[in-house]
């Protein structure tokens, strides 16, 4: 059995960015034992001061959060060089895996009673304050289905305070640096400024969508997003459910405000007028795991078979491997940038090496900036998709932020393995004519794929593939170590660097010539604008991406398909 520290790992679950999430087993005197879920620093990232301090920041923040409607942390540790959170493990499903379902035992009232529930949590985070009393102001910042767990006894909680910010945080954002989910994110917060009621306007989406029973921006997009996120143009919740419960359409209206002063002044108001709404139907947590339970069965049974052997073979002294769950089946993928992290590869851990820097998705930061300054928000943006980044330029075709990874047995937390959270932000040109400025920004992206042509609110609809195939023999040539300080000859030479890993993994071609399959780790090209295809037959993927290298630089980049 595999371990890191007093933890026996029995599987993994999740990878993300910054992390690799695992199912683990704590084994005590008298038989005791228990299923806890133990997210690791991944080990290249350990020597970079940044990375090791923003997953430090991540563990401080969630070891204060207490509280019946969150994800508990238990522990922050290290093993030599290893480091790691231990969080409570659930058994239980994402609630966007429930919607997807589409099951009509699970009912609207229902679904509200899981957001009221969710609402309690945000509004505790909301109103911590430090030791001396001092509010904390954290905002969740990343509010949405994906991230709110429901187990199957009757519990809701929220998780993946990955990218939260807390007022005393150690880690500064950087100006115009946007965090979050454009489907789900709130004006101000596109602008780069979020507080409370952000968290609010998120979790009005979200009720949106339960009246709607389907995205709010399906069919739209990026630049149709976040342009109308922007001027506060959303489609009229009386026109896409015009049987839906008129006394729902006032709070609604009231949580998604484009005016944060107009909105709900913290998520314990929106909570008071949907419990009022509520009351009347008695609709109760116990009652929505009663529907769970049937619709989950067969994949319950799947994933205590393995969790069951593993702690056979503990007791046993045998050494198992760290192995994957097996494919819990889905009604559709999971919406286009609804998840931060990538599933567990089907292959063996070791065979997928990490990516010392991860990556954003350049093409919406350079749509959103462009939107800002025509908008005259503000003239300076970067937009973190599910994949957070360090990427210095560059623009990224139709790549929706990775699947919520493993949601069946996660806690909410088992699917965050964070991201890292270092997006440099992006200045955009001095915007021409705003015909001209959004005719170019929506053609700095080609796509080469039916699949890939629908926006990322519509890929759950148009998109519903099994487990990534895995890829054939690496044609990658033997990578340099991780990047040294570039050097004056380098810069001189013309030459710069990329890192790069996409998710499912993808075959890299420039000009004809392949580069390899990724994650390729510091390829040296020249510099110069390149314009890279990236390929998977087996998940007919074409794409391409436009990258921009800098003599002596690396460009660091992670894209989800």
């Amino acid at each position: 059995m595999y371990h890191l520290g007093k933890y026996q790992l029995v599987a993994e679950l999740a990878r993300g960015g910054m992390g690799i999430v695992y199912l683990a087993i704590s084994e005590g005197p008298g038989g005791f034992s228990k299923l806890l879920i133990v997210k690791e620093l991944k080990p290249d990232l350990v020597s970079d001061p940044s990375f090791l301090q923003m997953f430090l920041e991540e563990a401080r923040l969630a070891a204060r959060l207490s509280h019946s409607n969150i994800i508990q942390t238990y522990e922050i540790g290290s093993d030599d060089e290893r480091h790691y959170i231990v969080m409570e493990y659930l058994d239980g499903v994402t609630l966007s895996r429930v919607v997807r379902k589409k099951s009509p035992s699970f009912s609207l009232d229902m679904q509200l009673r899981v957001i009221c529930e969710m609402l309690k949590g945000l509004h505790y985070a909301h109103t911590l304050k430090d030791f001396d009393g001092v509010p904390l102001g954290i905002v969740h910042r990343d509010v949405s289905p994906q991230n709110v767990f429901i187990s199957f006894d009757g519990q809701v909680k929220i998780g993946d305070f990955g990218i939260a910010k807390a007022r005393d945080s150690s880690i500064e954002t950087n100006a115009g640096v946007l965090k979050g989910k454009p489907a789900y994110m709130a004006p101000e917060q596109v602008a780069g400024r979020a507080d409370a009621r952000s968290d609010v306007y998120s979790a009005g989406v979200m009720l949106w969508e339960a009246v709607a029973g389907r995205r709010m921006w399906a069919g739209a997009g990026e630049l149709e997003i976040l342009s109308n996120v922007i001027a506060g143009t959303l489609p009229p919740l009386q026109d896409v459910a015009p049987d839906g419960p008129p006394d729902l359409v006032p709070i609604i209206t009231r949580a998604l405000a484009k005016d944060p002063d107009q909105r709900y002044p913290s998520a314990d108001a929106l909570l008071v007028d949907l419990d009022a709404y509520l009351a009347p139907r008695n609709v109760t947590t116990r009652a929505v795991s009663e529907v769970l339970e049937p619709l989950f069965n067969e994949e319950r049974a799947k994933k205590r078979a393995v969790i069951e052997a593993h702690v056979a073979s503990a007791r046993a002294g045998r050494t198992e491997r760290v192995s994957t769950l097996p494919e819990m089946p889905e009604s559709t993928t999971t919406p286009a940038a609804d998840g931060n992290v990538a599933p567990a590869p089907s292959r063996p851990p070791a065979s997928r090496p990490s990516v010392a820097a991860t990556t954003q998705q350049r093409r919406t930061a350079i749509l959103a900036s462009t939107l800002l300054a025509l908008a005259g928000i503000g003239a300076t943006i970067a937009v973190w998709l599910g994949a957070e980044s360090t990427e210095p330029r560059g623009v990224a075709s139709r790549a929706p932020a990775p699947s919520a990874a493993a949601d069946d047995v996660r806690p909410g937390a088992a699917a965050s393995a964070p991201a890292a959270e270092t997006p440099v932000a992006v200045t955009p040109p001095t915007a021409p004519p705003v015909s001209d400025a959004v005719a170019a920004a929506a053609a700095s992206a080609t796509t080469a794929s039916p699949v890939d042509s629908a926006p990322p609110a519509a890929k759950a609809a148009t998109n519903h593939r099994a487990r990534p195939t895995p890829p054939p023999p690496r044609t990658t040539a033997a990578r340099p170590s991780p990047a040294p300080a570039a050097t004056s000859a380098e810069e001189k030479s013309g030459t710069g660097y990329l890192t790069l890993d996409t998710y499912p993994w993808t075959r890299v071609s420039l000009g004809g010539r392949v580069l390899g399959d990724t994650p390729l780790v510091r390829a040296q090209l020249p510099a110069g604008t390149h314009t890279l295809v990236l390929e998977n037959s087996g998940e007919k993927i074409r794409q391409t991406t436009v990258v921009t290298i800098k003599p002596g630089e690396t460009v660091s980049r992670r894209l989800a398909f």
